[in-house]
């Protein structure tokens, strides 16, 4: 197995984990996180070299980058708006908005909107964390921001290629906040 390969295997893992450990007591960040695992688990098939899995691994990743990461920004922000507590407005959000993203992106060639609205939700997830001085937060922010900041440079970390480097980031950033939301619930 690759590293790139690996790296979404373990992004998938923790994503997927984190969904399933969320979902009913916060629905909205469960989705959002399972978005991003579905993605992650098309792109092990991809790095493995499976080519039919190239499609599918671009479309969840459009569609997490366009409502996955609005979802949970949304839903880490506003906790209890019907978007974060309830599982089908959640996931009607994950379709109208991914939806919309797809078209801006695919069919009007838009090809900066999916980077926009993951640097937004990173940028509004930090200046939440940071209004509630919530010191998990803010590293998950920092830690979200770093990850795209490497993926955009394409500047390796060390050992990691700078793909790698994002979905460790990202790891460390969905991580956070899944340990964030247990403590709360405790």
């Amino acid at each position: 197995m690759n590293g790139d390969a690996l790296s979404d295997l373990l992004l998938a893992a923790v994503a997927l984990t984190l969904a399933w450990r969320l979902a009913s007591r916060r629905p909205g960040i469960a989705i959002a996180m399972a978005v991003i695992g579905v993605a992650a688990a098309c792109g092990v098939l991809r790095y493995l070299g499976v080519e039919e899995a190239l499609g599918p691994h671009r479309f969840f990743s459009l569609v997490a980058a366009c409502a996955g990461l609005p979802l949970l920004a949304a839903s880490v922000c506003w906790p209890e708006t019907p978007l974060a507590r309830r599982a089908a407005a959640g996931a009607r959000f994950v379709v109208l908005v991914g939806g919309i993203g797809v078209v801006i992106v695919v069919i009007l060639n838009v090809a900066l909107w999916s980077d926009a609205a993951a640097a937004i939700s990173a940028l509004s997830l930090m200046t939440f964390a940071l209004q509630r001085r919530k010191l998990i937060a803010i590293a998950a922010s920092l830690a979200l921001i770093a990850g795209f900041a490497v993926s955009v440079s394409g500047v390796a970390l060390g050992p990691f290629n700078a793909l790698q480097g994002f979905h460790i980031l990202l790891i460390l950033s969905l991580s956070l906040m899944g340990w964030e939301e247990q403590v709360k619930g405790q």
